[in-house]
């Protein structure tokens, strides 16, 4: 199969999960394109690498059917280096059953962190410091083939051109990430729970791009933490909540022009730089500062 036919393959139940566990799509997709090697190599179909529970010296708990176990060979990260070591895996009557399981799993309260993350970044963190796997680069690996392989936009409640009930659409509101060097631009949606507030600046912007007559660039509107923070951004930040944009300059307007008209707006946080301005609906007095 294809990388995209194997993507189709597994969708169907990924979502689901998320719908019944709130799993992030990108994330199941990626463990399992990591654990199989895209659905090459599951024992059993074992595509989650789900070892068998074990006591405290290495034997299958006896509540476990011996015909649901299988000893198989893996790598394994052990006092700071990799070791092949022989391991008891669980298999499987089908992926399906394999994905359920995998579930199950992360409802393990060791696995609180994982479940109640908000995106695929904080989860593929956390998953790694519950105890998923021993790898200390798996999170990296994760979010190398969530990034490389666009699997973030499984993630997205709506379509990235849907509009804002404005001029905007919704690809314009996604936080940018920066890993290893290099910036991902849009990936991660505002979460649902900040909605209210992403609907809330598209209508304070839509009154500055008509009153400008002209589009209205955005260069960041919503901001995961730790995006934020590489940007030098303050830890409440309104990007944090989707209430605040960096809008460069309408070429119909001066730098002048553009601070003057959204001066006199419903605008609470407004910052100047040479070039654009920041603009915010934060519920507190009225705050102007220059960059």
């Amino acid at each position: 199969m294809t990388k995209q036919e194997v993507i189709n393959r597994l969708l169907p139940k990924a979502q689901e999960l998320k719908r019944t566990f709130g799993l992030h799509v990108s994330m199941t997709l990626a463990q399992i394109v990591r654990e199989s090697g895209w659905l090459q190599h599951a024992p059993g179909n074992n595509f989650l690498g789900i070892k068998a529970p074990v006591d405290k010296y290495g034997n299958v708990l006896p509540n476990i059917p011996k015909d649901r176990i299988q000893l198989l060979w893996t790598t394994e990260y052990i006092s700071g280096k990799w070791e092949k070591v022989q391991r008891w895996f669980m298999n499987y009557a089908s992926l399906e059953d394999c994905m359920d399981r995998y579930a199950k799993i992360l409802l393990l309260p060791r696995y609180k962190q994982t479940l109640n993350s908000k995106d695929f970044w904080d989860s593929t963190n956390y998953v790694r410091l519950n105890g998923y796997a021993s790898s200390p680069v798996y999170t990296d690996s994760l979010r190398t083939d969530i990034l490389s392989n666009k699997l973030y936009q499984y993630d997205w409640y709506h379509k990235p051109k849907d509009s804002i009930e404005t001029d905007f659409t919704w690809d314009e509101t996604y936080s940018s990430v920066r890993f290893k060097g290099k910036t991902y631009y849009r990936i991660i949606e505002p979460y649902p729970n900040l909605w209210d507030k992403v609907f809330k600046l598209a209508h304070l912007l839509q009154d500055i791009r008509s009153a400008a007559n002209s589009p209205l660039k955005i260069n960041r509107w919503f901001s995961i933490p730790e995006y934020n923070a590489y940007l030098g951004g303050v830890g409440d930040s309104q990007h944090l909540v989707g209430l605040a944009a960096d809008c460069a300059k309408p070429k119909t307007w001066t730098m002048q022009q553009f601070f003057g008209y959204v001066d006199t707006t419903e605008a609470t946080g407004i910052g100047v730089g040479r070039a654009y301005l920041h603009i915010d609906a934060r519920n507190d007095v009225k705050r102007i500062w220059y960059y």
